[in-house]
């Protein structure tokens, strides 16, 4: 039998369950009245557009300093670079062995790339770039 003196589950639960709504409310009771203050209520509506703008203000940076061959830049705030990373297309059939662990060794064959100054049978440099950001 059970012990009278503690809650069923169903209690337990539907303790949680209101629990959880007081803190809601709580919450929205808070921001409603944050939202009175004119400067809160900005902030709260820029903090929601900024982010989204800065993701775009970065995307045209790096685009330009792309499409203008621009390696690096530096200023009073920090450095941005355009870095540059080697991947591979292969054609496992023709590549040779040496380049293969248990899958295909792509810093073996950079490395080939970069001392021959070719790439290997079977194998095709594909070079990606991207934005590298060192602000202060």
């Amino acid at each position: 039998m059970a012990d009278s003196t503690q809650d069923s589950p169903k209690e337990l639960i539907e303790g949680e369950v209101l629990s959880a709504l007081d803190l809601q409310k709580s919450l929205e009771d808070m921001q409603s009245e944050l939202m009175q203050n004119e400067k809160f209520r900005q902030f709260l509506e820029l903090s929601k557009t900024v982010p989204a703008q800065i993701d775009e203000a970065w995307k045209r940076i790096e685009s330009a300093m792309i499409e203008n061959n621009i390696k690096s830049l530096k200023g009073d705030y920090g450095s941005i670079t355009i870095a540059e990373r080697i991947g591979w297309d292969y054609d496992p059939t023709m590549l040779s062995p040496e380049f293969f662990k248990k899958v295909v060794d792509t810093k073996k064959l950079t490395d080939t790339y970069r001392l021959e100054g070719e790439s290997p049978q079977g194998a095709t440099p594909k070079t990606t770039k991207y934005l590298m950001k060192r602000l202060k």
